[in-house]
């Protein structure tokens, strides 16, 4: 019945949906500002009412949003709450109103480890776990059932900085991705590196997303990629507005199973090489060097020009910053991404020709001179594309089916 926004101002803002599509000017109910710092990650705590949000400063947050119906007569101010939220907005005072009943610290990161990156939530039979990667390269799982960490993961430095994490669908496996390009995967049972590949644009992984099966998926114990069924499948958001997902059960190089790629400007009909995940051979000794020494100067020496290289593609390039979608096998099945170049674009599994732009395809302007003195006057209508860089997407099904999009310059909408 609500979604949560986190941002750079250090709050956390929920939101109620129920007569979302009615009001002109929608309002926040609660705001949560206890962590001090600049938020850059919230999630839902599955099966409650609770957030977990994660700041810069290497705090974790988890934080209950209580569902009251407040019958009483709220003035029209706000009231500020004990522990710091406010309680306010549409329908306070007039029942249905959501407040803050109470806020907990559950993880403090150590001081080294630099600000929490990423954070999620997963339950199981036994145990409710968050999980949260650093700046150091360490993701870290922490049970809200009792007092230690089940596992601990450390990506190797050789492989880059994290920029992306990713639970497997079903909770026994992590995924990670580096600013070099490296995409890493955790059997969290042993805790074990488990195989270790390198896509080829050899640039930042900006987002990881994972599904269990693919649109024509049959055979659900089929042991290969080649046979189908259930497995790891992994959407990779890398490269210059680039969207691909492979299943990681193959051996060697793998390709995508399905690629969804921006034509850039001055397409001339000529498709550009399909990307692949390199596999990288993990060494037998588990305290050994990932990569060749060879390779690691390699790296070192690209990332020592990266100031360059990386300011001359922004010129010219974007990238996928946003994946949501569904699998179905009924023939229903989609993608939604948004990115740096501020369009959000449906994708469609089998059909090419239903893929189509949500946002952001505006023509471009007619100068001055040639402009219709009728089109500078009049009313004109609100714009609906955004205007920085899509950060992220999310969809509801209750009460309505709507798409949320947030971007860079704090602005959500919400299609319908």
């Amino acid at each position: 019945v609500f979604f949560a926004t986190a941002s750079s101002d250090g709050t956390c803002k929920v939101w109620e949906l129920r007569g979302l599509e009615q009001s002109i000017r929608p309002r926040s109910h609660v705001t949560y500002a206890q962590q001090g710092a600049p938020l850059l990650d919230a999630c839902i705590v599955e099966g409650s009412h609770s957030i977990a949000t994660a700041a810069s400063n290497g705090s974790v947050h988890v934080w209950r949003v209580e569902l009251a119906s407040t019958s009483s007569n709220i003035g029209s101010a706000a009231p500020h709450l004990a522990n710091g939220g406010t309680m306010g907005g549409p329908g306070v005072g007039g029942g249905g109103g959501l407040r803050v009943a109470g806020s907990s610290l559950v993880k403090q990161v150590a001081a080294g480890e630099g600000p929490v990156l990423s954070v999620h939530h997963f339950n199981t039979d036994l145990a409710s776990v968050v999980v949260y990667s650093t700046q150091r390269g360490r993701i870290h799982a922490w049970d809200l059932r009792c007092s230690r960490e089940p596992w601990r993961l450390a990506a190797p430095p050789e492989l880059g900085a994290l920029t992306a994490v990713a639970l497997g669908p079903d909770r026994h496996w992590v995924c990670a991705g580096t600013a070099r390009g490296y995409l890493a995967m955790w059997d969290v049972r042993l805790p074990l590196l488990a195989r270790l590949w390198r896509h080829s644009a050899r640039g930042p992984i900006h987002r990881l997303s994972t599904c269990a099966r693919l649109p024509g998926d049959t055979n659900a114990a089929a042991p290969t990629p080649e046979a189908g069924g259930a497995g790891p499948h992994v959407f990779i958001a890398a490269g210059d507005d680039e969207t691909a997902v492979w299943d990681l059960r193959g051996a060697g190089t793998l390709r995508p199973r399905y690629c969804f790629r921006v034509a850039p400007a001055g397409f001339d009909g000529q498709q550009a090489p399909v990307p692949s995940l390199d596999s990288i051979a993990l060494p037998a000794h588990p305290r050994a060097p990932l990569l060749p020494m060879h390779a690691a100067f390699a790296d070192a020496r690209l990332g020592g020009n990266a100031g360059a290289v990386s300011a001359e593609r922004l010129r010219g390039t974007s990238s996928i910053r946003a994946i949501v979608g569904r699998i179905s096998q009924h023939g229903n099945s989609y993608l939604i991404t948004g990115g740096s170049d501020r369009h959000i674009r449906y994708w469609d599994f089998q059909v090419p020709s239903r893929c189509y732009t949500v946002s952001g395809g505006s023509p471009s302007p007619l100068p001055a001179s040639m402009m219709p003195s009728v089109a500078e006057c009049g009313v004109t209508a609100a714009p609906t594309a955004h205007e920085d860089a899509i950060l992220d997407l999310k969809c509801t099904d209750m009460p309505l089916k709507l798409l949320l999009s947030s971007s860079r310059d704090g602005v959500v909408n919400v299609w319908r």
